[in-house]
């Protein structure tokens, strides 16, 4: 390897890093700002347990982006500190100074399928028990005792006049909701217990000395109401399995598979792996473009690569969600469209490039 694309491959590197990390700070920011909002009783220790867990659900979008980033500022100031019109006099073939973002782009696609094979699945597991364990009759009597209605799901609202000092709500009111959002009944009880069944995924309350006052006119000592979690707490879905998990899955025989639909599973592992190589399509379409910008501003730089993921890669994953929607379209073509789409504007601009 000459001593320029073993310089470049080290600056592209480094400069990667600095930009995912920059990436990453300011994305575990908002989602911070988000997860506080929401979840009143999250503990520091909790707190300190989701960061890492976050950090990992953010990597599929943080790692392509800082290809990209990476390689517009440095073969920018390849291009400004004219390195390429000495190569080019010199009689180096333009393969030789693409060839350093090409081996990038490999290396971070490699690191980028092993991420969301197996350390996504994991994280979007982990997500999943540490929502369970959050302490939600808690969050709830909190709530409760501010004075809102706490709407579980779409159908159900709770609401209380006050809670007691063992914790236990008073004057409570269930509402009950149809799919239409009318209400279809009403429950007030004196006082209710709260708790979670995590055998059966759901919400359960206790009501004392309740009366019916819309869909009915009965009343009672004591009955109990369980609701269900939201879905995202209780139910497995595909993105908490990993690639290995979901080919084993395929494998099994039609009688055997359960929760999930055959093309469903077919595009999500195609999907990951179109994922990846987008680190690849990005370093194709990055180094033209700033091999074609003779400005060397890491600002600029910055704003190029921005627009870059704003007009192509996020266009391209609409198209691939758009075609998973229409009936009769393979997952596996679905998948691979977006990345098709970029791959073609890649490889145009190289060999633009390779023409000059």
């Amino acid at each position: 390897m000459m001593l320029f694309q073993r310089r470049v491959l080290i600056e592209l590197i480094r400069n990667a890093m600095v930009a995912g990390v920059g990436l990453l700070v300011v994305l575990l920011l908002a989602t911070t700002v988000t997860v506080v909002q929401k979840s009143d009783v999250l503990s520091l220790t909790m707190f300190a347990k989701a960061l890492p867990i976050f950090a990992a659900t953010h990597l599929d979008m943080v790692i392509p982006v800082s290809v990209l980033v990476s390689i517009v500022i440095t073969y920018s100031r390849v291009n400004a500190d004219n390195e390429v019109d000495t190569l080019r006099a010199s009689g180096v073939h333009p393969a030789e100074w693409l060839t350093p973002g090409v081996i990038f782009g490999a290396l971070m696609a490699l690191v980028l399928l092993v991420i969301v094979d197996s350390a996504q699945p994991l994280a979007a597991r982990e997500q999943r028990r540490l929502s369970k364990a959050i302490d939600l009759p808690t969050l709830l009597q909190q709530r409760l005792s501010a004075g809102e209605a706490v709407k579980l799901g779409d159908l159900y609202s709770i609401s209380a006049d006050a809670v007691s000092d063992e914790g236990r709500p008073e004057k409570v009111r269930i509402q009950f909701f149809d799919l239409e959002g009318e209400l279809e009944r009403e429950i007030v009880s004196e006082t209710a217990d709260l708790s979670i069944n995590e055998l059966t995924a759901e919400f359960e309350l206790d009501l004392f000395d309740w009366r019916m006052t819309r869909g009915g006119s009965t009343s009672g000592d004591q009955m109990k109401v369980s609701i269900p979690l939201p879905r995202d707490i209780a139910d497995l879905k595909i993105e908490h399995l990993t690639t290995p998990q979901l080919k084993a899955w395929l494998d099994r025989s039609e009688e055997r598979r359960f929760s999930f639909r055959e093309p469903s599973v077919v595009g999500a592992v195609h999907l990951r792996l179109a994922t990846a190589i987008t680190c690849l399509l990005f370093a194709l379409i990055g180094m033209p473009v700033a091999l074609m910008n003779k400005r060397h501003d890491k600002v600029h730089a910055f704003l190029i690569a921005f627009l870059l993921a704003l007009f192509i890669y996020y266009p391209s994953l609409k198209v691939s969600q758009a075609l998973f929607e229409v009936d009769g379209i393979s997952p596996v073509v679905a998948s691979w469209s977006g990345t098709g789409v970029m791959a073609v504007i890649g490889l145009g601009l190289c060999a633009k490039v390779v023409r000059r």
